[in-house]
């Protein structure tokens, strides 16, 4: 009698413990599933234009009042994921910005963005996927606030 009792007794015990394993598992699914949707919920408001360029054009908005910057949305652009930004003078001169990511996904900031110099070069032929895309501007990695100054100030003064 004793051993179909010990027999059951074992049995029972048993199940109680894959039970609980099983439970362990589903926390560990469900936490899983949250740690999942925090990671969406990142990637949905983690745009580099929002969090890096907002906040340059915010500072270029307070150093030159004169100029209105349309700064609603940023959309990148061809192939080099670009965000142009314009603004207009009073005398109705157009101001651009235009900032690439050259290396957010590195572990150090330097030349984390880029602003385009308004400078040229003939490296893609007109027409070419290379040239459409703005391969053809010389940027300039960003190292401070005087970098982008400079941009607007050498198209402020140009006649």
């Amino acid at each position: 009698m004793d051993t179909i009792q010990d027999a059951v007794k074992q049995f029972r015990e048993s199940r109680k413990k894959i039970k609980t394993l099983q439970n362990r598992i589903e926390e560990k699914q469900q936490q899983i599933a949250r740690l999942e949707n925090r990671i969406n919920k990142l990637y949905d408001t983690n745009f580099w234009g929002d969090i890096i360029i907002r906040p340059i054009m915010d500072d270029v908005i307070k150093k030159y009042p004169q100029i209105k910057f349309d700064v609603d949305r940023f959309i990148p652009m061809g192939m080099a994921n670009r965000v142009s930004i314009f603004g207009k003078t009073k005398d109705d001169k157009t101001i651009m910005l235009a900032f690439t990511p050259t290396n957010l996904l590195s572990d150090t900031l330097d030349n984390s963005i880029s602003i385009d110099t308004l400078e040229r070069t003939d490296d893609y032929a007109k027409g070419s996927i290379g040239e459409l895309n703005g391969f053809n501007r010389v940027e300039k990695p960003i190292q401070t606030m005087l970098d982008v100054y400079a941009i607007v100030d050498k198209q402020l003064n140009e006649k």
